[in-house]
């Protein structure tokens, strides 16, 4: 579990609703991923229930909530679509509540996909869709930590897909790093206007903060490209309990 805390300092967050309290549920107990920092790799996936999900959630809640933002620390929503979706269908029903349903597309047949997404339109709170780009070649193969994921043709396809279902766009996770600079003549292909997540760590095996710059110099060229960037990283704290900020950003 990981509680998620904003650190703004004058930077404006694109996303207005960032300032909602935020928490990272785990959907699946295990996980192919890897990340030597989570526990959830392991050991064999299995799909969390609904009750195992708002567990995780209530944990962290002190009843003075006027809203929530819940997003997925392991797992794949793509594998584990419909204990996630119940789950905040459930709690949504005390506290407004936005979902964030992550998917890296791992290698799987797309009316898994689909499914996914015909899962999501049952949320009856707000929800967004994002695909984790994870470290991608300007070929266009994908990786996230040890994992081999789908092409960025299958990204684009899915997006469409999503799109076409759902009416919204689908939201981009991006690793940006000195070492591990985006594959721009691929990102143009994403549909203009898209919103991306930017993370300054190298990948998700790195326990601290790599060099900043690269990800602000890759967010003033990606908004140039007409896309919609924030940038944020993940910290440690003392306790070993990872927080997530919002990087002040300043042009």
């Amino acid at each position: 579990m990981i509680v998620i805390e904003k650190k703004f300092d004058g930077y404006n967050s694109v996303r207005a609703d960032w300032l909602s309290p935020f928490v990272c549920v785990t959907v699946q107990a295990g996980c192919a991923v890897g990340c030597s920092f989570c526990p959830a790799g392991q050991v064999a996936a299995r799909t969390l229930t609904k009750e195992q999900i708002l567990e995780q959630i209530h944990a962290h809640l002190d009843g003075t909530e006027k809203s929530l933002m819940v997003g997925m620390r392991s797992g794949d929503f793509a594998i584990a679509p419909t204990a996630m979706v119940d789950a905040m269908n459930e709690i949504n029903k005390t506290v407004p509540t936005h979902a964030f349903y992550l998917t890296a597309l791992p290698k799987l047949p797309a009316a898994t996909y689909a499914r996914a997404v015909d899962e999501a339109l049952r949320s009856e709170g707000g929800y967004s869709l994002r695909v984790s780009l994870g470290t991608m070649s300007a070929d266009g193969s994908r990786k996230y930590g040890k994992m081999d994921l789908a092409p960025f043709s299958d990204v684009l396809k899915f997006m469409t897909m999503a799109a076409e279902k759902t009416g919204r766009q689908t939201e981009v996770g991006l690793i940006v790093s000195a070492d591990q600079p985006p594959a721009y003549d691929l990102l143009k292909q994403l549909p203009e206007g898209t919103y991306i997540a930017i993370d300054p760590l190298r990948n998700h095996h790195d326990q601290g903060i790599v060099d900043a710059k690269p990800a602000f110099a890759a967010a003033d060229r990606l908004r140039d490209m007409g896309f919609v960037v924030d940038v944020y990283h993940w910290g440690m704290e003392p306790a070993d309990e990872r927080r997530m900020y919002l990087l002040e950003y300043v042009k």
